[in-house]
């Protein structure tokens, strides 16, 4: 009968790595939150995900297994300063002036929210306050 006892594992992730590091040493982190999910159910017991602090990692963070109860897998932060942020919200860049101050920017997914400077913006409409109104109308039908 085998007692072998596995290994936990530390996997460090910094906006300075490379996801083609291995990850396993703060002076070789992965760079993305993709790659954390490459691993996807291969995360075991005592394993810990570590997110370098003052860093921004962009998008879901899914790991699919938990560990056990007396050894989770864990998710921190390693280095000094504020701690990282993990954010749901895609970084928009390659803005360039449409016409005038409008500026425009490729975008892949739908747009939902967009922030600036931290604060949301409301999306674009007409008019830019109230209700728009009609006087009359030409027809009792809407096509």
């Amino acid at each position: 009968m085998s007692t072998g006892l596995l290994q936990a594992t530390t996997y460090y992730v910094s906006p300075t790595g490379s996801d083609s590091n291995n990850g396993t040493s703060p002076s070789s982190p992965w760079r993305t939150i993709g790659r954390v999910n490459q691993l996807g159910g291969a995360l075991g017991a005592g394993d810990v995900v570590l997110f370098q602090r003052n860093g921004v990692y962009r998008g879901k963070l899914s790991i699919s297994s938990s560990g056990t109860t007396g050894s989770p897998i864990v998710v921190g932060a390693y280095g000094q300063g504020n701690d990282p942020v993990i954010s749901g919200s895609d970084l928009v860049t390659g803005w360039t002036v449409y016409s005038g101050n409008i500026w425009r920017a490729p975008v892949g997914a739908s747009v939902r929210h967009v922030y600036y400077n931290g604060e949301r913006l409301q999306l674009a409409r007409f008019p830019n306050s109230g209700w728009a109104r009609t006087d009359n109308a030409t027809s009792t039908t809407t096509t």
